[in-house]
């Protein structure tokens, strides 16, 4: 196998070659070579140095610390595979007949914004191309809040499921008497057990809680529509009612306790 050139793994990051040749004299690209060329996985590495850069980590000492051994990033093992980034948004809102700055601003909400030289992943704009045309009676802002709905949930889903791995898997492997290295491949093997895992559950408790939601919500909207339409006469309603407790002593028992 060839690998990938330079130029290629650019083109995936997105980046300018010249990035991808900096990284490679550092070494920080040397696990992460096919022939004569570079795996995919070193298409993370490229992004992930560009995360320590803008955090002001300097890549001469991460390119120490991988040369030592003390650092490896095996991205591949829990983060996918990279894609070509294909059309514009210009370009993917004239095909399909919708705004480019909404679909950048349903991407930026979806927490997927644009990358550098506006071209967009084909897996997004075949998700955006599914969304605006499923949704099509929805106005902007509620496209708008639908992405920021799923997007944050998400989102937050994730930060946490990242979290509890690093308190319940990470940190505890730190805690083992064995070699640095060992550490590292014990990590970063659950890390893929975990990736597995976290794509396994989402899918399945999306669909299982659809199954309750989408119940329960025909049986109010069947209520409604039988009631609106004369099937079901509308029963009375009930007054509001408000209940007042009041806790002796609660005064002095909340300062004392």
């Amino acid at each position: 196998m060839a690998g990938l050139s330079a130029q290629q793994v650019a083109d995936l990051v997105p980046c300018p070659p010249e990035q991808v040749l900096r990284l490679d004299e550092l070494g920080l690209l040397d696990a992460h070579r096919e022939g004569a060329g570079f795996t995919s996985s070193a298409v993370h590495v490229v992004r992930l140095m560009a995360s320590f850069e803008e955090a002001g980590v300097p890549l001469d000492d991460v390119a120490r610390a991988v040369a030592s051994g003390e650092l490896s990033f095996p991205l591949g093992l829990f983060l996918p595979e990279p894609v070509a980034l294909s059309e514009t948004y210009d370009e993917l809102g004239a095909r399909l007949g919708r705004s480019p700055e909404l679909l950048r601003r349903l991407s930026r909400e979806l927490g997927v914004p644009p990358a550098p030289g506006d071209r967009i992943r084909h897996e997004d704009a075949e998700l955006l191309s599914l969304l605006v045309t499923t949704l099509d009676l929805a106005d902007d802002e509620e496209l708008s809040r639908f992405a920021r709905l799923y997007g944050g949930s998400v989102q937050r889903l994730v930060t946490a499921g990242l979290q509890f791995f690093d308190r319940a898997v990470r940190q505890r492997v730190e805690g083992y008497e064995i070699p640095t290295e060992e550490k590292d491949r014990v990590t970063y093997q659950k890390a893929g057990e975990y990736t597995q895992l976290v794509g396994s559950i989402v899918p399945w408790l999306q669909r299982r809680h659809r199954e309750v939601a989408v119940i329960d919500y025909l049986v109010g909207v069947t209520e409604w529509f039988m009631e609106d339409r004369g099937i079901r006469a509308q029963p009375p309603k009930q007054p509001p009612a408000i209940a007042f407790l009041d806790l002796t002593g609660y005064t002095e028992l909340a300062e004392e306790r």
